[in-house]
């Protein structure tokens, strides 16, 4: 059962953020140092464009990761 509280009780203020222009590997790489499990795709003003999470990148070939972007 999930609790009724606030999502802002249960989220992350200290989000690890990443530029779209990053490559899959960077990201990888950011999830392994940063011990995360998403990244906020920030751009250029810095405000969230997306969102990509650690299984995006296992599970996703190429083509299947272009296919999200619509």
């Amino acid at each position: 059962m999930i609790v009724p509280v606030p999502v802002s009780d249960v989220m992350a203020t200290d989000v690890v953020t990443v530029s779209p222009d990053e490559t899959a590997r960077e990201a990888a790489r950011r999830f392994r140092e940063e011990d995360v499990g998403s990244l906020v795709v920030a751009g250029e003003d810095g405000r969230p464009v997306g969102i990509v999470a650690d299984s995006d990148l296992v599970s996703s070939s190429p083509t299947t990761a272009r296919s999200k972007r619509r």
